[in-house]
């Protein structure tokens, strides 16, 4: 294990496989023959940080409320990584499918489908090109739509050219082809030397120029939204602030 403030300390943990304890500052970390790991908690359990980690992989942590986050809770016999709440409730489930897929479901208090706080999805799918997708699935055996309300439904870790934005399974235009459809516009006004106006946007086209910006302020799609949409812009870097 790397990166620690003190030797580790040999012991044997049954219930969460490691058999090193690291002592720092502000908590402790675990491990496993060198590699940071704790098969029931957080292997790293500190102030500045809680991360899940299993034989070296880290687990990212699902995103949740902040006034309720979410625990680990360990990999059961079928394979399937938990995630709790704070009061012990199975509220996320993540697995990795036989074509190597990574898949995470959100789940209610009671067991059932439940839509991601702000991205409004119920399963999130990781495929080995490492592209994401999102699902809408509020119903267990329903056909999952791609949906996601916050960011693109298939978001490719390249190039967010290359990312599609859907709602109920249905296309919608993401910011890139705002921005296409304004540049357009000022094009063919200044051809006909007529004044450039705005592109008038919906809430949802206004939310998803925001959302952009705030995911990548200094991005090469941000930069374009300043210039083409600036009240738009301006309203994202307030929420950054």
């Amino acid at each position: 294990m790397k990166n620690a403030d003190s030797e580790p300390e040999s012991t044997a943990r049954a219930e969460g496989g490691y058999d090193e304890v690291r002592v720092h500052c502000d908590g402790r970390s675990f491990g496993r023959a060198g590699e940071l790991h704790n098969a029931y908690g957080f292997a790293v359990d500190r102030a500045t940080r809680q991360e899940a980690w299993l034989f070296g992989h880290h687990l990212p942590t699902p995103g949740h409320a902040a006034e309720d986050p979410l625990h680990f809770a360990g990999q059961d016999a079928d394979g399937r990584v938990n995630w709790v709440d704070g009061q012990s409730k199975l509220r996320a489930a993540g697995r990795t499918t036989a074509a190597g897929v990574q898949e995470t479901r959100w789940l209610d208090a009671d067991g059932n489908p439940e839509a991601h706080w702000t991205g409004g999805y119920h399963v999130k799918r990781i495929l080995l090109s490492g592209e994401e997708r999102y699902y809408s699935q509020p119903l267990v055996g329903a056909k999952p739509l791609l949906h996601r309300v916050d960011g693109p439904a298939i978001a490719d870790p390249l190039s967010p050219v290359r990312s599609v934005w859907c709602v109920d399974g249905v296309r919608v235009q993401g910011p890139l082809e705002l921005l296409i459809r304004h540049t357009v516009r000022a094009r063919q006004a200044s051809d006909h030397q007529r004044p450039i106006l705005r592109l008038e946007l919906s809430p949802a086209e206004e939310s998803r120029l925001r959302l952009t910006v705030i995911a990548d302020e200094r991005g090469d799609l941000a930069a374009d939204i300043a210039i083409a949409f600036p009240d738009v812009y301006a309203a994202a870097v307030r929420t950054l602030d």
